[in-house]
């Protein structure tokens, strides 16, 4: 069914579906009196039973978010205790460990007052979860970026082109812009791509809502709303794919072998990539996360608070 858009106005689930059930087990039994032929299968293929799924979803969904704020709290009476057990143990307030669990004090007791809309949030878990697309964005920057330099050495054309008035570094920046160009017009068209088979099968909730109101990012640690999600999701995926041809054009330039520049930057990426299944199953606190795969991978990113130890400071993975 569509996204059923609710306000705070609305009745709120006062026991585990003990008003919802009755209503459709009653709307079940009438619709198998009328139809004799019926069976529960059919039942549950009628519109009107979407109906009562779809209001039954709204009101788990309301619970869940009334919950949102004792949820955070929680991770916040979680912090005290750890600062507290660390101090015990002879960890200083100078520590990575201390400072680390006072950021989580700080950012989820700030996060606990997010102003989340009662709405039946509907596909953009599903659609942040989808990564194989990233893959074969990576895939394709491999098999382009190492060709728009190479040419120039295996048609003989280097010595024309540096010896030329505005020289190598003119026609590198050229390329440069084309590499830039390429990359956004492909993460545009993955994007799209992805919006529309998700959009249809799933539909969109709104877009101006916090994006904590989706289960996956209850702990995201930034104040951000759907739609400026997804706009952050868009441009990390262009400069990270734009980085990464840069890269392996220089490499190219050194290597000067189409083959040889694309066998480097796979192993490359394949050791990234190794790291970053490993990270998704368990993310952690230090360098690990500065992943080519877990930067692009938003779900993996902004799920929780995680911060880096760079000589005993806590510094924020997503500035804050």
């Amino acid at each position: 069914g569509q996204p059923v858009r609710l306000d705070g106005a609305a009745k709120k689930p006062s026991g585990p579906n003990e008003v919802f059930l009755p209503e459709m087990e009653q709307a079940r039994q009438e619709f198998l009196e009328k139809n004799p032929n019926a069976n529960s299968y059919t039942w549950e293929n009628t519109e009107e039973s979407q109906k009562y799924w779809d209001y039954f979803t709204a009101q788990r969904y309301m619970s869940e978010l009334d919950s949102y704020p004792k949820d955070l709290k929680r991770v916040v009476k979680a912090a005290i205790i750890a600062k507290e057990d660390y101090l015990a143990s002879g960890v200083t307030e100078n520590d990575y460990e201390y400072k680390y669990q006072s950021d989580i004090e700080y950012v989820y007791e700030v996060n606990s007052l997010i102003p989340i809309d009662y709405e039946y949030a509907v596909g953009w878990d599903e659609y942040h979860a989808y990564t194989s697309g990233n893959v074969l964005l990576v895939m394709l920057m491999l098999v382009l970026a190492p060709g728009l330099c190479i040419e120039e050495f295996s048609s003989g054309m280097y010595p024309i082109l540096h010896a030329t008035k505005k020289g190598r570094l003119h026609t590198f920046l050229c390329k440069l812009g084309a590499l830039a160009l390429f990359t956004t017009l492909a993460v545009v068209l993955f994007t799209a791509t992805s919006l529309a088979f998700y959009g249809a099968s799933y539909g969109f909730s709104s877009l101006g809502n916090f994006v904590q109101v989706f289960d996956d990012f209850k702990f995201c640690p930034e104040i951000i709303t759907v739609g400026e999600l997804l706009a952050v999701s868009v441009l990390t995926k262009i400069l990270v794919l734009f980085a990464l041809g840069t890269l392996i054009m220089l490499l190219s330039v050194f290597i000067k072998k189409y083959a040889l520049t694309f066998v480097a930057s796979l192993g490359a990426v394949a050791v990234n990539f190794v790291l970053y299944f490993f990270i998704s199953l368990e993310q952690t606190g230090s360098f690990d996360m500065l992943n080519l795969f877990t930067v692009m991978d938003t779900k993996t990113a902004y799920t929780r608070y995680s911060s880096l130890n760079i000589f005993e400071e806590s510094v924020p993975y997503i500035p804050l």
